[in-house]
């Protein structure tokens, strides 16, 4: 939390100083589009219109900044720097961890909110490897007839070759979950209310800024008759870590923590 309140004071200070070329008069990212941020990762902005369903996405592996002065947000709008999931592993490796989810300063002086989400989530864990089954072993085998000095006939069955049974395959473990990122947003909203966390609310701003989950283990694969069974190869496990939020009302000075991240499913 201490970590946050520097920044957010740093926020002013930097921000000012590097708006002052690269601002914005005036943005507006139209209905159902994206709006990719460039490589600084900030966004200076004098009036910024996002339409129903309008995405701004920032990098996730650096601090991303966005500031208004006044800003029109309509319904099912994202803000994000979700982190990217991990991908399934392949042959003997495991599935690779998810991207941690980036850091976001927020300056959001809202005149019309209809709902807003912003995501700082971590990417989810890649799955690990499944192994095979081995095969069974197998006998192969001919009838033999046999006749004696007195004429007798006898038929002996009598083998001939042996595929051997095979082990079953080793399987992986799922990739680690990314950290979630830290949200410092700064808000005003003169005329109405804000809800935080209720999406079916009017005017609601949903943060999500939890640790992405492990990727799930593989299976080891059964071994044939008379085989082993395959085994889990074991690989790094980390704790991915929720994110922490700070919220700060414009208009009241006044500071808010939301204690714990909100479970939300992938």
């Amino acid at each position: 939390m201490k970590q946050l309140l520097i920044l957010a004071s740093l926020l002013f200070l930097s921000s000012s100083l590097s708006a002052q070329d690269k601002k914005i008069p005036k943005l507006v990212i139209e209905k159902g589009q994206t709006y990719v941020v460039g490589p600084e990762n900030t966004l200076f902005v004098d009036t910024l219109i996002l339409e129903d369903k309008a995405t701004i996405q920032f990098a996730p592996d650096r601090q991303g900044v966005l500031e208004t002065k006044v800003v029109f947000v309509g319904k099912d709008c994202l803000i994000t720097s979700r982190g990217a999931n991990g991908k399934a592993g392949k042959n003997a490796n495991p599935g690779t961890d998810g991207e941690n989810g980036g850091n976001l300063s927020l300056v959001l002086p809202f005149v019309d909110l209809g709902g807003l989400t912003i995501d700082t989530r971590g990417g989810r864990g890649g799955n690990g490897v499944y192994g095979k089954k081995g095969q069974n072993g197998k006998e192969e085998t001919r009838d033999v007839r046999v006749t004696d000095a007195n004429g007798k006939t006898t038929v002996s069955t009598v083998t001939v070759s042996v595929k051997s049974c095979t082990d079953g395959g080793n399987a992986t473990m799922g990739g680690n979950g990314g950290h979630g990122g830290n949200i410092i947003l700064l808000y005003s909203a003169a005329d109405f209310i804000p809800v935080f966390n209720h999406s079916k609310s009017k005017r609601n701003i949903n943060i999500l800024y939890q640790a992405g989950t492990r990727g799930r283990n593989g299976i080891p694969g059964k071994g044939g008759s008379l085989c082993a069974d395959g085994k889990l190869l074991h690989s790094e496990v980390r704790e991915a870590k929720n994110g922490e939020l700070m919220l700060v009302n414009l208009e009241q000075q006044s500071q808010a923590l939301l204690p714990e991240a909100i479970p939300i499913g992938y």
